[in-house]
């Protein structure tokens, strides 16, 4: 078995090593590891297992079709130009102002 630390992974997975920590304590599903000490370590066979795992599907196949597409995917609403994100950046800069 093939053993990488985090930055052979970075390498070879072409993300940084922020990227690989957050996957690694994430609540949902983490990316499994050893620790040796200090020392981390992952398997090469089971990181492409579980980013194979995590394989996106096509928006339509996940039902994410119509308006609120966007928000469904990402999990929160998105102000359309002219909507309350913006009237509140237009208020911050007549205070300035």
């Amino acid at each position: 078995m093939e053993w990488l630390g985090l930055r052979e992974l970075t390498k070879y997975a072409a993300v940084s090593e922020r990227t690989l920590r957050t996957w690694i304590h994430s609540i949902f599903d983490p990316l499994p590891v050893v620790q040796a000490r200090r020392k981390i370590l992952i398997s090469r066979k089971a990181f492409d297992a579980w980013l194979r795992a995590h394989t996106l599907k096509p928006a339509n196949a996940l039902g994410l079709t119509g308006p609120l597409s966007k928000e469904r995917a990402f999990g929160f609403l998105v102000h359309p130009k002219g909507t309350r994100g913006d009237e509140n950046h237009q208020e911050i800069k007549q205070n300035v102002s």
